[in-house]
């Protein structure tokens, strides 16, 4: 049972990614990318767009602070999707503003879109509307978007035109592009599907509509900058395939059997496709490239931890990532050579609301370690280079991992006077989620299954687990096991495991309750042989209100001081009088 509850407790979440939405210039040189983080450097200042110039961070457009009034609750902005052209003279992002309704936006829901365009570090003087792609030569800017008038249904207005930043002149295509591909070319050429028909894939220039004839229903779909290969996407949410069209001939090529989200990119000449390769579950996966007719496929190099995102320079050169671990590197196409542009990066949060002294608790995210690892006893402060700070004081470390760590707060830990600083040492220059906590006396918690909400409980002899195929019986003692329940006599040292010949019991009164009916606790303290949990045995009644039941526990002085789960219960109700 002590291995049951261990594995329990160290359950791991899903990462998510620090920088996202991608954009390179040709030699790969300049990084454009969109991040939440704030710089450790400027603590007041939101995330927003950020940019790597030979080997310099910096923030070239803050996002909108959080809402304080009603007004921008009700219209929340947003921006992202940089886009940069291939020299880096023109830069382009998009302002999102969310729905509120009215005649400037959609009744139903849809938000609104602006893109700001630098040209030569220059922003042009009205923003342009809808979502913007710019073209390698840095020419063209393709904005395309849509809004309403609320009524009954609503009338939707949708736009898409193509601007010549060198004549300033505006054309309307007649095809929907795809948002977050390359969709225009710098001969001003756009790729899109038909308004009227899904599925369809069609080029557009000032010369003409052309229909193309692919092999299957296309997706995503993106153009080479020389217009002579389309890459598009097809198959099932969780199961894609890559195909390629190139444009001379007609031939529509299977690339490669992929996953969800492949992010394939390709070269300006169209002579190489980068994508994601894997199969959706550990690392989310590799970079493999290779040529469009099918031939020629590789894996780049080998990123240990997974690539979440990736995008290769239009010369073809180098391939920008970022990891599962919150790194970003430039690797040579060449050489597999791996430039780490950003070091690991955690971003987490601390899953409780007050340190307990005595307690084990989590921190959960991304990118905490390199690897995983359970410590040994006494228990370190430092684990595979990883500490957990509070208040400058490293904390005791059970485990980490790259999704989670699990750290005890020593016994000996006083409350102060105010809150503590938290705080995951790390080299990044950004700032992923230290905060501050106060120490408290108590604080229950019971472990339980998420799903379920079934209290973790071992029965009598602890040889199993309760469940709702093996419940508790009437009268049986169930043991739960908890954190937060405070100080214990004898007093325990901090980072082992608590001696099993004797035990540590709650120095204040605590109870366990079925509504208002008390049952009988005959232990409560920490659990022998475990490193900063409680265990509470409980007896069960002799009968129960229904096949399960809620059991809260707590301390008799403190009505909010109790937390508790179900109990899945073996007890049924007898046969009615004269039944059968």
């Amino acid at each position: 049972m002590r291995r049951r509850c261990s594995i329990v407790l160290l359950a791991a979440f899903a990462a998510h990614g620090q920088f996202r939405e991608l954009a390179v210039t040709d030699d790969g040189a300049q990084i454009y990318f969109y991040s939440d983080l704030k710089l450790k450097a400027t603590p007041d200042r939101q995330g927003g767009i950020y940019r790597i110039v030979r080997g310099r961070l910096e923030l070239i457009q803050e996002a909108p602070p959080p809402p304080t009034d009603l007004v921008a609750m009700l219209r929340p902005q947003s921006i992202g999707q940089p886009q940069v052209s291939g020299d880096g003279q023109v830069v382009a992002y998009t302002r999102t503003y969310g729905c509120q309704g009215g005649s400037s936006c959609d009744f139903a829901g849809y938000p609104n879109y602006y893109s700001y365009v630098s040209v030569r570090g220059e922003w042009l003087a009205e923003p342009l509307g809808g979502r913007a792609q710019v073209s390698r030569n840095g020419r063209y800017v393709l904005h395309t978007g849509f809004w309403s008038i609320m009524g009954n249904p609503p009338t939707v207005f949708r736009f898409r035109h193509l601007r010549d930043l060198q004549t300033g002149e505006e054309t309307e295509a007649p095809i929907w592009p795809c948002y977050d591909c390359r969709a225009v070319t710098s001969d001003g050429r756009v790729l899109g599907s038909d308004p009227e028909q899904s599925g369809v894939l069609m080029l557009w220039s000032r010369q003409g509509l052309r229909r193309l004839a692919v092999s299957e229903a296309p997706g995503r779909a993106l153009i080479n900058d020389a217009g002579t290969w389309v890459i598009y996407e097809t198959g099932s949410l969780w199961a894609k395939r890559l195909r390629s069209l190139e444009l001379s001939t007609g031939r529509d090529i299977l690339l490669a059997d992929t996953w969800w989200d492949p992010q394939v990119s390709i070269s300006n000449d169209g002579a190489l496709v980068a994508y994601l390769s894997g199969s959706g579950r550990g690392p989310s996966g590799q970079i493999a490239l290779a040529r469009p007719d099918g031939t020629g496929t590789r894996q780049l190099g080998a990123i240990p931890e997974g690539v979440a995102g990736a995008v290769l320079a239009g010369s073809g050169t180098a391939v920008v990532a970022v990891t599962d671990h919150g790194r970003m590197v430039r690797v040579g196409v060449e050489s597999g050579s791996v430039e780490e542009l950003i070091p690991r990066t955690p971003v987490y949060r601390l899953e409780s609301t007050a340190l307990i002294p005595g307690s084990i608790l989590p921190v959960r995210g991304s990118g905490l370690a390199r690897s995983t690892r359970l410590a040994p006893y006494p228990l370190p402060r430092e684990l595979e280079g990883v500490r957990f700070l509070v208040g400058d004081e490293p904390m005791p470390l059970l485990s980490v991992s790259p999704t989670e760590i699990w750290f005890q707060v020593p016994f000996e830990m006083e409350a102060p006077g105010g809150p503590l600083r938290y705080e995951l040492e790390n080299s990044s220059v950004f700032e992923g989620g230290s905060g501050s906590i106060r120490v408290a006396r108590r604080r229950p918690y019971f472990f339980s299954d998420d799903k379920s909400g079934d209290l973790v409980l071992a029965h009598e002899d602890f040889r199993s687990v309760v469940g709702r195929n093996n419940r508790a019986r009437p009268e049986e003692v169930v043991h739960a096991y908890a954190v937060g329940l405070g100080p214990v006599a004898p007093e325990m040292t901090t980072g082992v495991p608590t001696p099993t010949d004797r035990l540590f019991r709650l120095v204040d009164d605590f109870d366990c309750r079925v509504g208002t009916q008390p049952l009988e606790v005959l232990f409560a303290g920490l659990a022998p042989g475990m490193i900063g949990i409680y265990q509470v045995s409980v007896r069960m009644p002799k009968v129960g209100p229904s096949e399960s039941f809620l059991l809260s526990c707590g301390f008799p002085d403190n009505p909010w001081d109790r937390h508790g789960g179900i109990v899945p219960f073996g007890w049924q109700a007898p046969p009615a009088p004269g039944g059968k």
